[in-house]
Order: structure tokens, then sequence, then C-alpha cells
């Protein structure tokens, strides 16, 4: 039905991850970890996405230890 309006489930989860909990993903490790290391996002893509400051992420890459080595 979703499918025949153009709507693709993909879509949805993204709306739907954006609007319930985007402000606050972030704050998961394993999510955080998972934007940064495995999906190559930037600090500031992450912290747009999830409707942060760029500073929040790096809080937040430095408590749970996954910042990239600038060496």
């Amino acid at each position: 039905m979703l499918s025949e309006l153009g709507i693709g489930l993909s879509t949805i989860g993204k709306r739907l991850t954006s609007k319930l909990m985007g402000s606050k993903l972030y704050t998961n490790e394993a999510w955080l970890k998972k934007r940064y290391w495995i999906d190559k996002k930037t600090p500031d893509e992450i912290a747009k996405e999830c409707g942060t400051t760029t500073e929040t992420i790096y809080v937040y890459l430095a408590k749970f230890k996954l910042r990239k080595s600038k060496r």
C-alpha cells in the first residue's frame, strides 16, 4: 500500500528515527559508533542529523572514546 504511494520503508524509518529520537541518538554509544566509524559521517553531519551542535557531538565522541586520532 505504501509502495503504491511511492513511500518506501527506509524513508519512513528515517523520518521516524529523526522525529522520535533525533535529538538524543548521539547519547547512544552504539549508534554514534555506527554513524561515525562505520557510516563515515563527520561530527558536523551527525550534529545536523540530530539537531544539535557539532561541539555536543565532539563531547560524546570523547566520552565514548570514539575520536579518531589526528596523527
